[in-house]
């Protein structure tokens, strides 16, 4: 996940606010469901076809796991530290267990949620140049010439009336990037309800002009992708049939996964956290600075149309303080359901491992008696010792007498 990618938190308190409480009400409702989509049962039920992208990312991410699995077996029967250089130990394989989840975290990612976010952010960013332009030609217009005024023929004069179409030219842009932005979020919509998670077009939205939307659309991506691989997995194990190390193996490679979900959701948490909070209390912070200033100015202003442009940044301010204020806290509720949501996840995983160890157990049990099988259809092609002729009957009777001894014990 890269949160801090193609997003600007300062930006973010320009938005409207007012409908920013209701949504953060339909947030939980999304957040709180996402942990039911593969935590209901210790293995997923059934197989179906995996998706455009399920299908790549399987195939992408199925040796990563299988040798976090590799490491993850090991790591019990490693020391807990060394002191020496490249010696494995129990610190170097949890850190390579965890880059190798990363690795995978960021091949989950990929789906079509997250190329139309992806678009939604170009569109953004395209409608925020041309205004910028749109900004630069109207500055340029104050001081431009009319064309009655310019005196014959001077195409390299760039008159108001020029300024004036440019300007209608990219408004035109916008109002056409402004549509598009429109049925992209209606391609998520459908995208989100094709994977379970129902959103109206309004949620949608909300998420978009979040800071933390990058790891929202992150999980819902990663959520969808570890069903459709855990499911995959399953029915791998279903054909293998009586093949118990098989079985095993792939009801390990789905712990592991299980495994990645939490470490997506540390992930997530840390964000909030190290990053997200932080920046909008330093915000917070600039702004009450900002609006002490603002009073301070107002006490010693006389002129009432300068009290007046005051006045009206000190409603700005308050409304920033308002906004800001409101994002802490639902950054702060987002976090509780993260931690809700791991918790539960947690839970799973130790099943999971459980059933795993279990299953490691099992099939380590069935490879011994099936080697005692082997022992013993090979004893029953040895042959019977030759009978040994008794002379007399005093010598049988003897040998008999000195069995007997042997089976009580004497």
């Amino acid at each position: 996940m890269n949160p801090h990618k193609n997003r600007n938190i300062g930006a973010d308190f320009g938005a409207e606010t007012t409908g920013l409480g209701f949504a953060l009400i339909r947030l939980q409702a999304l957040l709180g469901g996402l942990v039911f989509v593969l935590l209901i049962l210790p293995w997923p039920l059934g197989a179906r076809e995996l998706d455009e992208f399920a299908t790549s990312i399987f195939d992408r991410t199925h040796d990563r796991i299988k040798k976090v699995l590799s490491l993850h077996d090991e790591h019990d029967d490693l020391p807990d530290s060394s002191w020496v250089p490249f010696a494995r130990d129990k610190n170097r394989n949890a850190d390579k267990i965890t880059a190798l989840i990363d690795e995978v975290i960021d091949v989950l990612e990929t789906s079509k949620i997250n190329e139309l976010r992806g678009l939604y952010i170009e569109k953004e960013e395209q409608i925020a140049l041309l205004q910028e332009e749109i900004d630069h030609l109207r500055q340029g217009k104050i001081t431009a010439p009319m064309a009655e005024d310019s005196s014959g023929w001077t195409p390299w004069v760039k008159t108001r009336e020029k300024y004036q179409k440019s300007i209608e030219e990219k408004i035109g842009k916008i109002e056409s990037a402004s549509r598009n932005k429109d049925a992209i979020v209606e391609k998520l919509h459908t995208e989100f309800n094709r994977i379970g998670i129902e959103l109206s077009g309004e949620q949608v939205r909300f998420f978009l002009s979040t800071i933390s939307e990058e790891n929202i659309f992150c999980l819902c991506a990663v959520f969808h992708n570890v069903k459709q691989i855990s499911l995959q997995f399953a029915e791998l194990a279903r054909v293998s049939g009586e093949d118990v190390e098989a079985a095993k193996r792939y009801y390990g490679m789905y712990t592991m996964m299980v495994k990645v979900l939490l470490r997506a959701h540390d992930i997530f948490i840390d964000e909030i956290e190290s990053h997200y909070v932080p920046e909008v209390r330093k915000i917070l912070k600039e702004n009450a600075v900002l609006a002490e200033d603002t009073k301070l100015l107002m006490r010693k202003e006389k002129d009432q149309e300068c009290l007046d442009i005051l006045r009206l940044n000190l409603e700005a301010q308050g409304l920033t303080d308002r906004a800001g204020r409101l994002y802490v806290q639902h950054l702060g509720e987002q976090k509780r359901r993260l931690q809700q949501n791991r918790a539960t996840l947690y839970k799973t995983y130790r099943v999971a491992r459980n059933t795993y160890d279990t299953a490691k157990v099992a099939a380590n049990l069935v490879a011994l008696l099936n080697t005692n099988i082997r022992d013993l259809n090979a004893l029953q092609k040895l042959q019977l010792p030759d009978m040994i002729p008794f002379e007399n009957r005093e010598l049988q009777s003897k040998f008999e007498e000195i069995t007997l001894i042997m089976e009580r014990g004497e």
